[in-house]
């Protein structure tokens, strides 16, 4: 089966401004910080990073039928040398079409001067099937020749330490969403220690919200940076 493009490409259309309230509101709630990487999703949301700081930028979705609907930002505003790409899957694809597309990447934004050196993977994987999206990642690792990551739920925690294991020992980290939607998970600080107790090497994902307070103590000893999930609403 063949990874298709999309023979019409989706067009993100985005906001040109924010209300002067919601403006406000963010200034009182996230201060952004170029100790801190970011997950972008829109070009809008470049207003409010650091131009020294990690991104990671999204690129599209893989659907469960195979086909690649390209999505996210645009090599516009951007001064960063050095990216992260984010591609979010609902299924396991072949490896061999994933390097393929993920190439395209790279070339597309090099034309650009911007050098793409990690892939992260956005994939909800069902806790009793970790194992099997392991070897999966260990497949795909080696064909990319660059760092490879992905997202993680906070339920694989509960549900199979052993498969997050796995997980682990087949990329270079496992970045663990501390969120549902915007909101931080009622037992995010468990969840931070688990990780640690497990000695997984993390990056913690947290949002612009006000229930994150005081950021720098979250990142501890397994961690090796925090990454802020911009995508704000206009």
């Amino acid at each position: 089966m063949r990874l298709r493009h999309r023979l019409k490409k989706t067009i993100l259309v985005l906001p040109l401004s924010i209300s002067i309230g919601g403006f406000f509101f963010l200034l009182q709630t996230f201060s952004p910080s170029s100790s801190l990487e970011y997950w972008i999703w829109r070009n809008n949301d470049m207003r409010f990073v650091p131009n020294e700081s990690r991104l990671y930028v999204y690129q599209g979705n893989i659907s469960k039928d195979w086909f690649y609907e390209p999505l996210g930002i645009k090599p516009i505003g951007i001064s960063q040398k050095n990216i992260a790409v984010v591609l979010r899957l609902y299924t396991l694809v072949d490896v061999q079409q994933l390097t393929e597309l993920f190439e395209s990447l790279v070339n597309d934004w090099a034309r650009f001067g911007i050098t793409v050196n990690e892939l992260q993977i956005d994939y909800d994987s069902a806790s009793n099937k970790l194992s099997e999206y392991a070897i999966w990642l260990g497949t795909l690792n080696p064909l990319i020749n660059v760092e490879l990551s992905v997202t993680g739920l906070s339920t694989y925690l509960w549900d199979n330490q052993a498969g997050l294991r796995e997980i682990g020992q087949n990329v270079s980290y496992i970045a663990m969403q501390l969120y549902q939607g915007r909101i931080p998970h009622d037992n995010y600080e468990e969840v931070i220690d688990k990780m640690n107790n497990l000695g997984l090497r993390h990056k913690i994902g947290i949002t612009s919200d006000k229930g994150f307070n005081n950021v720098s103590r979250l990142c501890k000893r397994h961690c090796i940076a925090t990454i802020v999930f911009m995508n704000f609403k206009d």
